[in-house]
């Protein structure tokens, strides 16, 4: 659906017949992203008009009038042999002809649970030729977004593979194309050791807002996102959004929401930002 903010008016573009998610996780039909101001990208495992007999989450682009329902080829799940598209995606709009993704692996992840599906890894695709730039085998690595320029990857995880988050929390991660140039960029926990990593649940642990609300500025490279983390001191039951630059200086905690407050009468009041959206720029 689209909803004009303008005059209020509510379009469906999609007439998708019913279908159940390979990954228990995931909706059937979701992740929404704008490619243009026209065309819009989306995940689903429905199968209309024979366009995804497999069932698998594909990736669907349709116009914002609801014609030229389009689904794109995989060649990367092609050409790895049993694994599959995890559909938490972002749209880059680099210059360089390389797309990051995340590719669901086969093989039993090192941190798996109930609603873990596999190990999860971050891949680059440039046309037909596949790239690993991670080897984490944990089963919360999620492909963010690539840099303005094209040259960096940014990603979520929980692994640790700088010895430099011996908890295990979900950080966010950066690195080059060639899977070169690794850098942890933010240094998050609440103490103990994180029982939840990238997913969703509660502590100990924390988190960033799942699918991962993080985005760059293209103009100025800062990157914007969401966390249960409290890495000033100043979000100790909460959400909050925060910025930073892209080599991990300078955070700043942009709200001051009161998250999880319970009152001298007991009553409990909850307060939370969002829902959340960046104007990323041209």
């Amino acid at each position: 659906m689209t909803l004009d903010v303008r005059t209020g008016e509510r379009t469906q573009l999609t007439h998708l017949p019913a279908a159940t998610s390979p990954i228990p996780v995931f909706p059937a039909t979701g992740f929404a992203s704008f490619l243009d101001d026209r065309t819009i990208a989306f995940a689903s495992a429905a199968d209309p008009d024979g366009l995804n007999p497999g069932g698998q989450l594909a990736v669907f682009t349709i116009r914002t009038d609801g014609t030229g329902l389009h689904v794109f080829p995989l060649p990367a799940a092609a050409a790895l042999a049993g694994s599959r598209v995890v559909p938490v995606f972002e749209v880059a709009g680099g210059p360089s002809s390389v797309h990051p993704i995340t590719l669901s692996a086969p093989g039993v992840p090192v941190n798996a649970s109930a609603i873990t599906v596999g190990v999860l890894e971050v891949y680059v695709v440039d046309g037909r030729n596949v790239l690993q730039l991670t080897n984490f085998r944990r089963a919360d690595t999620f492909t963010l977004f690539q840099s303005p320029r094209g040259k960096q990857i940014f990603f979520e995880a929980s692994g640790d593979p700088l010895r430099i988050n011996p908890n295990e929390n979900c950080q966010l991660f950066s690195i080059d194309v060639l899977g070169g140039r690794l850098r942890q960029l933010t240094h998050f926990g609440d103490g103990n050791r994180s029982t939840i990593g990238c997913l969703p649940g509660p502590p100990p642990g924390c988190s960033f807002d799942f699918p991962a609300s993080v985005a760059q500025d293209r103009l100025t490279g800062t990157l914007i996102f969401e966390s249960s983390c409290d890495p000033l001191g100043t979000n100790p039951h909460g959400n909050q959004i925060f910025a930073m630059r892209p080599d991990g200086s300078g955070l700043r905690q942009l709200t001051h929401t009161r998250g999880f407050v319970t009152e001298a009468d007991g009553s409990v009041v909850v307060e939370l930002p969002g829902p959340v959206e960046y104007a990323i720029g041209r």
